[in-house]
């Protein structure tokens, strides 16, 4: 496994090789300072993953990830220190794999690095449906013949809403679903995630796709038969 950390930060580095030294040493580890050293070493030896800082000295973290999307689909995650929910929204919908922000804990960058890569390495090859929903297996999702495309945290959320069928999924089952286990701040990305899915979902006025929300206990999926 060789993972790329793009970031300036040298608390943030060495945090981070501490991570993977204690926790997962036979990661081959490579930190690029600047957006544009980060490009030249993924060109010249491509990585697995990348963990990448959207506040870097040269060029923004946006760039590069729009740079990496042009030509590979491999995972990316944002660690950054800005939390607003648009700034979040925005890399995911340029291609981020996940986020984090600043300051996370060790335990849960590892857990996190490892959840994107079992997502890329699974081919999820059926097709599920519910009601008028139908999503497909490269995550494009189907209301009443308007498509849209979903993100893989997406796709992984709706599958298991699918499968539920309208039953409760809690935070956990969706933290399981999404990173392997739940973190302390699993819920506030969870609302995030839940709360793009809803706009997608409701494609079409006219079929009310619903997801349910109980008060810190979890959702369901609500859609006509």
């Amino acid at each position: 496994m060789k993972i790329l950390a793009i970031e300036d930060s040298q608390q943030t580095t060495e945090f981070i090789s501490l991570a993977f030294n204690v926790g997962w040493p036979a990661v081959d580890l490579i930190i690029a300072e600047t957006g544009r050293e980060g490009l030249d070493c993924f060109e010249k030896d491509p990585p697995d993953t990348v963990i990448l800082d959207i506040g870097l000295p040269d060029i923004s973290g946006y760039d590069v990830l729009k740079s990496i999307r042009s030509f590979s689909k491999v995972p990316v995650i944002i660690i950054t220190v800005r939390n607003s929910e648009s700034d979040i929204v925005k890399g995911l919908e340029m291609g981020a794999d996940d986020y984090l922000v600043k300051p996370f804990g060790q335990m849960e960058l590892l857990a996190r690095v490892k959840a994107v890569n079992r997502r890329s390495n699974v081919d999820i090859s059926d097709i599920v449906s519910h009601g008028p929903i139908i999503l497909n297996s490269i995550n494009q999702l189907t209301i009443k013949g308007k498509t849209t495309h979903l993100s893989p945290i997406e796709a992984r959320l709706l599958r298991l809403f699918i499968a539920r069928g309208e039953q409760l999924a809690s935070y956990e089952d969706m933290a399981e679903c999404i990173w392997g286990s739940s973190y302390p701040s699993s819920n506030d990305a969870i609302r995030i995630y839940i709360r793009r899915l809803r706009l997608k979902l409701a494609v079409n006025p006219a079929v009310p796709c619903i997801i349910e929300s109980i008060s810190g206990i979890g959702y369901s999926l609500k859609v006509p038969h």
